[in-house]
């Protein structure tokens, strides 16, 4: 029997709902870590509500996007401490001029808001890796904005050197400024860093269980 005027196709009814299921997925998941996080920071979880909208206005509307995929712990300890993240994403500003845009940063690596790395380490990871990658300090701060993991100077030394290897004259540096993921085809094991991890024993960490995170310059 045909469908009806202005009857949606049978593949655009999956698509609905599909796109249905993953919103309400995503809001279950917010709800998840919230209520976690607010375990964690001993807070109500209105209190945590309440956090998490200032945290909003502090770090932008990539962070709320964000906030599902977020250890409780890092949460936490964002919530619980809004004047550090503030002052935090100030002196990233002052570190990381534009075209450096650190709202979007901080938003897919939220622990450098509340710890930032010293200016001083901050200019030296730029320089460090506008040498490794054969490119300029203004395309590398342009870089950090969507790929704060590139900090990890050591690990992009690595990935390089390993892509020479591997590939030769056939490897091209330009390929990681083009699209920084491609440098994760180079790595394995430890220096795979992923974003939104937080120590708080190392005030300097940008994220990961076994990477370096920005490297100390001199400095402080």
């Amino acid at each position: 029997m045909p469908a009806g005027k202005g009857a949606a196709a049978p593949w655009e009814l999956g698509f609905q709902l599909s796109e249905r299921n993953g919103a309400l997925w995503s809001s279950l998941k917010r709800r998840l870590v919230a209520h976690a996080a607010a375990r964690e920071a001993g807070m109500t979880e209105e209190e945590m509500g309440d956090a998490l909208r200032r945290l909003a206005t502090l770090l932008g509307p990539e962070f709320g996007a964000r906030l599902p995929t977020l250890p409780p712990a890092l949460l936490a300890s964002l919530a619980a401490s809004p004047a550090a993240v503030a002052d935090g994403v100030l002196a990233l500003r002052s570190a990381l001029p534009p075209p450096c845009d650190v709202g979007a940063m901080v938003a897919r690596a939220p622990g450098l808001a509340l710890s930032p790395p010293p200016a001083a380490v901050l200019a030296d990871a730029v320089a460090s890796l506008a040498a490794t990658l054969e490119t300029d300090p203004r395309t590398i701060r342009r870089l950090l904005s969507h790929h704060p993991d590139l900090l990890d100077v050591a690990g992009v030394r690595a990935a390089v050197a390993e892509g020479r290897r591997v590939l030769g004259a056939a490897f091209a540096v330009s390929s990681i400024v083009a699209d920084p993921r491609t440098r994760f085809k180079f790595q394995a094991g430890d220096l795979l860093i992923p974003y939104d991890q937080y120590d708080a024993g190392s005030p300097e960490a940008t994220g990961g269980d076994g990477g370096s995170g920005v490297e100390r310059g001199g400095g402080g």
